[in-house]
């Protein structure tokens, strides 16, 4: 797996309002420079497309506060966040820091009425990073599983949404899963995250008690 190593330092100014401070390091993925990212820093909310040389170092302003948040997104790597404290100098270490290739996971999944699922047709779907997935009953009942998907560090996560809820059934097939799908109302909390694991499989409920459905990941790379 590549992964992006990145110097970051905050220098140069005393920790006053409206005193500003120089943030700089490089980017780097295996031992080669990178020469695009993008970078937001809060408290000042705002987002900046950072320029880099050919050697990956970069260079931005901000104004002095005592905490910042970093986020930096480069393409093909997930994103990551980082807090850190100036020091009594104006300066904050980020130290090295990896960011994981991002990833793909296949997947198949079923949707119908509930009482339908094993003979439901099977769709072949590919989730990824910041995208959606919106997956229609092959019939029509109108049943809908809707989901968005991220990835924090190396874990690909579907992020519930719209009232789905997933519950795991284990590295099954998915027509093992759509034998054991529970009975009655699945019991999940809206504000968790289901991480996506090659074989794992889960039922869902797309928020219509007439509807179900069984989501199978086939891949994960």
């Amino acid at each position: 797996m590549k992964t992006l190593l990145l110097c970051l330092l905050f220098a140069a100014a005393p920790n006053e309002p409206g005193v500003l401070v120089t943030l700089k390091g490089s980017l780097s993925s295996d031992g080669k420079p990178v020469t695009a990212a993008r970078f937001y820093l809060a408290p000042q909310e705002s987002h900046t497309a950072i320029e880099l040389d050919k050697a990956g170092r970069f260079e931005v302003k901000a104004l002095a506060s005592r905490e910042y948040t970093v986020n930096i997104d480069a393409e093909g790597y997930a994103p990551i966040r980082r807090t850190v404290e100036l020091d009594e100098k104006g300066v904050g270490d980020l130290g090295a820091v990896k960011l994981d290739s991002l990833k793909r996971a296949r997947a198949s999944v079923v949707v119908a009425p509930r009482g339908a699922l094993s003979g439901a047709k099977v769709q072949r779907i590919e989730l990824r990073h910041g995208a959606c997935a919106n997956v229609r009953a092959q019939d029509d009942s109108g049943c809908l599983l809707a989901f968005c998907v991220n990835q924090e560090g190396p874990t690909l996560q579907i992020a519930r949404y719209s009232g789905v809820q997933l519950r795991p059934l284990g590295k099954v097939s998915i027509a093992d899963a759509v034998a054991q799908l529970p009975k009655g109302t699945f019991v999940t909390g809206d504000e968790q995250t289901i991480s996506l694991e090659e074989g794992a499989a889960f039922s869902a409920e797309p928020g219509d008690p007439y509807c179900g459905a069984v989501l199978r990941v086939d891949a994960v790379k």
